[in-house]
């Protein structure tokens, strides 16, 4: 017993137990120029924020937001301060279609190239502004971005938070690269189907289906601005709407199509 007792007193000596304690909040008191608070339209001259760890804890006239003692104030003069931003609909680990097409970014740009690129559109993304993102498939890229949000928490790398959805849901031959022989097994993309018409013609069609009740997801959407140099590709993305509904919509969108390439084809034999 004694022995017993003088080795759990030896233990006690080398292994001392520790009160774990979580390390205080630091505490930031920001006073910009300015504070748009997204409830109103109107800049708010002479306000403060008061930031206890990641939380806004007080935002309002410099007089009626109190700091605790140790509070580390900033000074922003000139600066606008501003609820972080919330961008809805993403692919980090895309790039500009100009740059290169969504076939080979998909089939020909290794996974690691593909991740090295998206560090850096998370870094932009915050730095412009947006503090959480919703990113809506890896386009053929498995589960790197699960990855890429651990990272951010992790605070390895710099970025928004991040909403994940991993891998899209594809329709069989709808989304993802094509040309390729049916043994080999190609990455895919996201749920949507890429619709090219003759040159020229994606705001025409999509013009002559919003005029009968139809509408389509506007041209050239896939391009960076919105600018197609070919104006021919359509995204068709229906949004949880009855199979009868897409059928119907089909059938217009197929009239539209076909139309338009006739009009373009009379002008051109005309000219």
């Amino acid at each position: 017993m004694r022995l017993t007792i003088l080795l759990l007193l030896c233990l006690m000596v080398v292994f001392p137990q520790t009160q774990r304690t979580s390390a205080p909040e630091t505490v930031y008191l920001l006073k910009p120029t300015h504070v748009f608070d997204g409830e109103s339209a109107q800049l708010h001259d002479n306000w403060a924020v008061l930031v206890r760890g990641e939380k806004i804890e007080a935002v309002g006239p410099a007089g009626s937001v109190t700091a605790p003692a140790g509070a580390k104030v900033i000074d922003l003069p000139g600066l606008t301060l501003m609820p972080g931003l919330i961008e809805a609909h993403s692919h980090v680990l895309l790039h500009p279609y100009s740059e290169t097409v969504w076939n080979d970014q998909v089939a020909k740009e290794s996974l690691s190239l593909r991740v090295a690129r998206a560090t850096n559109h998370l870094r932009n993304t915050l730095q412009a502004g947006f503090t959480t993102i919703r990113d809506l498939g890896t386009e053929g890229a498995g589960y790197a971005d699960v990855g890429l949000k651990q990272a951010v928490e992790q605070g390895i790398i710099p970025g928004p938070r991040m909403i994940v959805v991993t891998r899209a849901i594809v329709a069989t031959g709808s989304y993802g690269p094509k040309g390729y022989a049916s043994e080999w097994t190609v990455p895919q993309g996201g749920y949507f189907v890429a619709f090219d018409t003759r040159p020229g013609l994606a705001k025409t069609v999509v013009k002559m289906a919003a005029d009968v009740g139809v509408k389509l997801t506007p041209a050239g959407a896939t391009f960076p601005y919105g600018a197609d140099p070919q104006d021919r590709n359509i995204r068709l993305a229906p949004s949880f709407p009855k199979v009868e509904e897409i059928a119907k919509a089909t059938d217009v969108f197929v009239v539209c199509v076909k139309l338009a390439s006739v009009r373009q084809a009379i002008q051109q034999r005309g000219r």
